[in-house]
């Protein structure tokens, strides 16, 4: 989704670590994940090929301050509490955010990331989805990345707005109905291949 990613060598790292504590991994699978994780490692330090993006999240970030301008002091919705949303969150508070609430089908973990996010200096709030569309309505921007089959985040959720709220799907499949998009004052920017809506 990102050329050069980084996150895709952490991922076959951490697959390839949960393979070999189940004993499934044998000497062929294991040269070949060896020479995958040093043939990347050389393409991030001999191109530079890393410096294009390090991930979907900081590329929706630009996204997001192209659309709306610096995030510095605003209000974000972080919808889905897994790493893609932790790693949202950490981007967002980098990026000066004012607040962030998150959303999250299992409530627990919504209040997990946080209180991590307020243990790093930024007020944090958790909210369960069924208060989904109170949260976008304080939001600015609302970066929404589950694990849902279907759109979390749907036309009925975006009020009529006067203040601009930009919207970053990050789910694949999308989590973001494409009707959202042409919400009142709404810029929706999506990590699918489909582009932007």
């Amino acid at each position: 989704m990102v050329v050069g990613e980084t996150q895709i060598l952490g991922q076959v790292r951490a697959a390839y670590a949960t393979a070999r504590d189940a004993g499934t991994v044998g000497r062929t699978l294991h040269e070949l994940v060896q020479t995958t994780l040093r043939v990347g490692k050389r393409v991030h330090t001999d191109t530079g090929l890393d410096q294009l993006g390090a991930s979907v999240v900081s590329a929706a970030l630009a996204e997001a301050e192209d659309a709306g301008g610096s995030l510095e002091g605003k209000r974000a919705l972080v919808v889905g509490a897994g790493s893609m949303g932790a790693l949202a969150a950490s981007h967002l508070r980098k990026a000066g955010i004012a607040n962030v609430v998150v959303a999250n089908r299992t409530h627990a973990n919504a209040e997990r990331l946080a209180e991590s996010v307020a243990e790093q200096g930024v007020p944090a709030t958790a909210v369960p989805l069924a208060e989904l569309a109170d949260a976008v309505s304080g939001a600015d921007v609302a970066f929404v990345c589950t694990g849902a089959k279907g759109a979390v985040l749907e036309a009925r959720h975006v009020a009529p707005r006067t203040t601009p709220l930009v919207v970053a799907d990050l789910g694949l499949p999308r989590d973001v109905e494409p009707e959202v998009g042409a919400s009142t004052a709404c810029t929706s920017w999506t990590s699918t291949p489909c582009g932007t809506g």
